[in-house]
């Protein structure tokens, strides 16, 4: 087709990640809704207390899945194409995820992580499918450009109730619970760590929604342009366009 778009090797990879990861938020926040949302304590605050002896086993089963996960994320860094100030904020995230889902699985903190894990993983889908819509725009007015722009939106709207607000709440709940073991305490202070990295990509959203406005409208990635600029610089190297 003579208007297709043509990717290079570079973006059709990151297109093909995007959607990989879309898909993997998409179960884990469908498989966490469904272990979770039959639990009798998940809205329930006064039910969040450490020291439950008995966990269910679909709860230790997402448990363990949540720490792989992370596992998994935190070995794949290592292999992605990445500035240094996202790697660096994604690698202290991840580290710090997996240190509070162990340590509080270990301080029998689990009821408090299962109510951060059933919200977490949601608004991460409508930012990947509008990075997905983005790369399959062919121009900044099309169809896919509007549609990745609402889900943009979305994103920031959701981004701030789950992550800015909800999170916040929690996080003070597990604060005015005393510490009994100094593991409680190290998690506490992971949980500040964990709000700090939200409030920086709050403010990176928020600056992205300034760049948006000042674009005519139209999305854009920060994080993508050096990779752009090198996938241009290197595009004489290139293996044949996909069409």
């Amino acid at each position: 087709m003579q208007n297709a778009k043509h990717w290079n090797r570079d973006e059709s990879r990151r297109f093909s990640m995007t959607c990989a990861s879309c898909l993997n938020f998409v179960l884990s926040a469908l498989f966490g809704y469904r272990v979770l949302i039959q639990k009798p304590w998940l809205f329930r605050r006064e039910e969040w207390l450490p020291g439950e002896i008995h966990v269910a086993a679909d709860f230790k089963f997402y448990y363990l899945l949540y720490a792989a996960r992370f596992i998994g994320d935190l070995v794949s860094l290592f292999f992605e194409s990445r500035q240094m100030d996202a790697f660096v904020a994604a690698f202290i995230h991840h580290l710090v995820t997996l240190g509070l889902v162990l340590g509080s699985a270990h301080a029998r903190l689990t009821r408090f992580g299962g109510v951060i894990m059933f919200f977490f993983d949601w608004a991460d889908i409508p930012l990947l499918c509008a990075k997905a819509c983005k790369y399959l725009s062919e121009d900044p007015q099309d169809i896919l450009q509007i549609i990745a722009n609402r889900l943009f939106e979305f994103f920031a709207v959701l981004f701030f109730a789950t992550r800015c607000v909800f999170f916040n709440y929690v996080v003070y709940c597990v604060w005015m619970n005393p510490s009994d073991t100094r593991i409680f305490d190290w998690c506490k202070y992971l949980l500040l760590i964990l709000v700090g990295l939200q409030t920086y990509w709050m403010a990176l959203i928020v600056r992205m929604a300034v760049r948006i406005s000042k674009n005519g409208g139209v999305a854009e990635d920060s994080r993508d342009d050096d990779l752009r600029k090198l996938s241009n610089a290197n595009a004489h190297n290139d293996k044949p366009k996909i069409q």
